[in-house]
């Protein structure tokens, strides 16, 4: 079984083996929706998820992106089939808001949905109940990164002197027809393509969507 397999089955199990990462690069320029994610590794030895077209039959993941001064966000089924990964730009700083909400399907049935955002600096919606239907998860750093492990880790400088930079990648999988998001956090230097140069756990390594 693949590494992306393995996550799309069992979140909780690969979550002490195995880290995963967003892919900036390849999710640049891409909007809120559907996709199809598929993985590569480095020599760091970190899985990346890079964004891929749905493929017909094949169940679609779905991203959001980080949006600079605002949310960025994307509606998700519910009961959308185990194995589907909702991910979203790298956070060190922002807030993750999950709410439910319900509307017609294409049949004319009322369906629920998942709607993610990715408020921008926790300015927009975190606190201040903005969101409509039930909110059912709201993540500040204060939950994901709260014993400051990846700031204490970006003292040192490459070989060009450059700083390092820390991210939590908040991604989130349903598994066991449970959603959970998942908190990996990462050292990364300079450059384009975020070399990761550590790894690290800080704050709460699970959240439980209810």
């Amino acid at each position: 079984m693949t590494n992306l397999a393995s996550l799309r089955a069992n979140p909780a199990q690969v979550l002490s083996s195995t880290k995963f990462v967003v892919d900036a690069l390849s999710f640049a320029g891409q909007s809120a929706g559907p996709c199809r994610l598929f993985s590569t590794s480095r020599e760091d030895g970190v899985i990346r998820l890079n964004w891929g077209a749905v493929q017909e039959g094949a169940n679609p993941d779905y991203y959001f992106p980080f949006q600079p001064n605002g949310v960025g966000s994307v509606t998700v089924p519910k009961d959308a089939p185990n194995g589907t990964i909702v991910v979203t730009g790298a956070m060190n700083g922002c807030g993750l808001v999950v709410n439910e909400t319900q509307a017609p399907d294409n049949n004319g049935q009322d369906k629920n949905f998942l709607n993610f955002h990715h408020d921008a600096n926790c300015a927009s919606l975190v606190g201040q109940n903005k969101v409509t239907g039930k909110t059912l998860l709201e993540l500040t750093p204060a939950n994901y990164m709260t014993r400051g492990v990846g700031s204490s880790r970006c003292d040192p400088k490459d070989g060009g002197g450059m700083g390092r930079s820390f991210q939590h990648h908040l991604i989130t999988v349903k598994a066991n027809d449970m959603w959970t998001v998942l908190n990996f956090g990462v050292i990364v230097g300079p450059g384009q393509t975020s070399p990761v140069v550590d790894t690290y756990q800080d704050g709460q390594s699970a959240f439980l969507i209810l």
